[in-house]
């Protein structure tokens, strides 16, 4: 950005690299400001504007720590307990819980779902959660296996180490307990926690939208086109 700066004679070729400075400014103010994101406690309502996404219902995956979720393109996961440590991640079945996190039977898919490894932490699966995706995403959306709330529950979405935005709902208690965040700008990762650090939950059901990909872009553009063209024969 450095030829920006410098005086520029008004001719054509310097009239364009002027405003193709400009251009770049713009883009760059644009990629450094937050997204514009929102949040949902009911599911269907972010299905419609996620649309269309993939899930992860857990139901099918072996119990016991896991390091990635393929189905939803998430290639690993990290977590804090409620005392700031790294902790694990793992598949858990709601038959099988050394506490009473929740109601067994409550989850919108029975009976595994995934949360904080609760080995670590003397059976509590406190703290935060972190996603990192494959790929771009636009939306993240998952019920939070929890029976006794102690307060609200956030997400956050990052792109890369920085923050591009979060939203934040009050207590969610099976089997109401949908949370989900859609965003303007793609993220890379996204973080899910407890707003009480004492507060024992996991989650089930994940579901995500990616970007869609080039071929996509291509089609939605192509029928752009053949609704502009069919709008001028109109017009004609």
């Amino acid at each position: 950005m450095a030829g920006c700066a410098r005086t520029l004679h008004p001719t054509k070729g310097n009239d364009m690299r002027t405003k193709l400075c400009l251009i770049a400014v713009l883009c760059s103010a644009a990629v450094s400001s937050h997204a514009a994101v929102s949040g949902y406690s009911d599911r269907d309502l972010w299905a419609a504007a996620a649309s269309p996404t993939a899930i992860e219902t857990f139901d099918a995956l072996s119990t016991g720590v896991v390091t990635s979720l393929a189905s939803v393109g998430v290639i690993s996961m990290s977590g804090e307990n409620y005392l700031g440590a790294s902790v694990g991640q793992a598949i858990t079945n709601e038959f099988a819980l050394p506490f009473p996190m929740f109601t067994a039977g409550t989850l919108p898919s029975s009976p595994n779902f995934i949360s904080n490894d609760m080995s670590p932490t003397g059976g509590y699966a406190t703290g935060s959660l972190t996603f990192n995706f494959s790929g771009p995403m636009t939306a993240i959306g998952a019920y939070v296996a929890d029976g006794v709330p102690l307060g609200g529950f956030s997400i956050e979405l990052f792109d890369g180490s920085g923050s591009l935005g979060s939203i934040s709902v009050g207590a969610r208690t099976l089997p109401d307990s949908f949370i989900g965040i859609t965003s303007s700008m793609a993220f890379t990762s996204a973080k899910f926690y407890a707003e009480s650090s004492s507060d024992s939950w996991g989650l089930d059901n994940l579901e995500v939208a990616a970007v869609p990909e080039p071929a996509t872009y291509a089609l939605m553009l192509a029928g752009l086109g053949l609704v502009g063209a069919l709008a001028h024969r109109r017009r004609a």
